[in-house]
């Protein structure tokens, strides 16, 4: 074989390696979840909204906006366990988790002299 066709041949086989390679990642690729971003505000009147929705398989983020005049948190009681945020006066805190079980579920302040709860609401497939 002369030089000129090992060159040749040496670029074919790059390139099938390169389309091998390109196919084997594709095919490894994993798709992420939808986000939904929840803004829920806490004043001295409480939480507003109340009441926050997403849906099963959706990574649900949860942004704290504490607007009251002291220190504030946000306890969620779900089927895993309590999570919880908390986020100083004017601060913003933020939440994640994957919504894998449908269902309602409380939510409420743990900061003393104050009384505020909602409810997230998991929506089934």
């Amino acid at each position: 074989m002369s030089y000129l066709s090992h060159r040749v041949l040496l670029r074919v086989w790059m390139l099938l390696l390169l389309l091998g390679a390109t196919l084997g990642l594709s095919a490894c690729e994993t798709t992420l979840p939808p986000e939904r971003t929840l803004e829920v505000t806490i004043t001295e009147a409480g939480y507003e909204p109340a009441r926050l929705e997403a849906q099963v398989g959706e990574m649900v983020i949860i942004r704290l906006r504490n607007r009251d005049t002291i220190g504030q948190n946000l306890n969620l009681e779900l089927p895993t366990g309590t999570r919880f945020i908390a986020a100083d006066v004017g601060v913003d805190a933020l939440m994640s988790f994957p919504a894998r079980h449908a269902g309602t579920f409380r939510f409420y302040t743990s900061v003393q002299d104050r009384e505020a709860e909602g409810v997230l609401v998991i929506h089934g497939e």
